[in-house]
């Protein structure tokens, strides 16, 4: 091959590449990147997961998958300040709304055992403003010998409502009034409850 060819061909090669070339590629890279961002924003991937509650939750209740639920969110820098994952021995320590984000806060790994559960029956019609959720202070009325009846003592401060169901067995219009309340409370309660004293339920949300 003559030297001249040799020459051209050479200057050929060391060409730098076209601008419509140049434009191909970058058209190509901004399409991948794109179809990439398209893909993590519709799969969550890089979005921090939290929990939820998936129904109510109460105060003593053990976390776990059948009242939780993960979610992806962006929470603009937040989200340490709610759980990310189920662990043993986990434990609401604060009532939790279905939907709610699980604050760390409102869990702890021994609470439980600070609580415990208790049904009383009350016959006497009980405040619109009582629901599961709730929370209630317990005055008690005892019957005196004279066939009076005490001041009412208040007997448990904060006890929180887990269920309430009508009870209409034998002819009776009753309530029945799941509880949580501190095992400092329960002795006096008991005490009350044996002694058939007239117990009287006081809605104490937000108080």
């Amino acid at each position: 091959m003559p030297r001249e060819e040799i020459t051209s061909t050479l200057q050929r090669l060391r060409r730098k590449p076209s601008k419509r070339s140049t434009s191909r590629t970058v058209l190509i890279v901004l399409l991948a990147l794109g179809i990439g961002l398209a893909i993590v924003d519709l799969t969550g991937l890089g979005v921090p997961q939290v929990l939820v509650a998936s129904k109510q939750i109460l105060p003593g209740d053990k976390l776990d998958e059948s009242n939780t639920t993960k979610v992806s969110v962006d929470l603009q820098g937040r989200s340490h300040l709610y759980l990310t994952r189920l662990s043993t021995q986990r434990v609401a320590r604060d009532a939790i709304s279905v939907g709610e984000f699980i604050p760390v806060s409102k869990v702890v790994s021994q609470y439980a055992a600070q609580l415990t559960s208790l049904a009383i029956e009350i016959d006497r019609p009980i405040s619109g403003e009582i629901r599961a959720g709730g929370r209630v202070n317990l005055y008690c009325t005892s019957k005196l010998a004279t066939g009076s009846a005490s001041e009412p003592e208040l007997t448990v401060v904060g006890a929180w409502v887990r269920k309430i169901t009508q009870n209409s067995s034998l002819g009776q219009n009753t309530q029945i009034v799941e509880l949580s309340l501190g095992e400092e409370y329960l002795p006096g309660l008991l005490s009350s409850i044996a002694n058939d004293d007239d117990i009287a339920l006081v809605n104490a949300t937000n108080r």
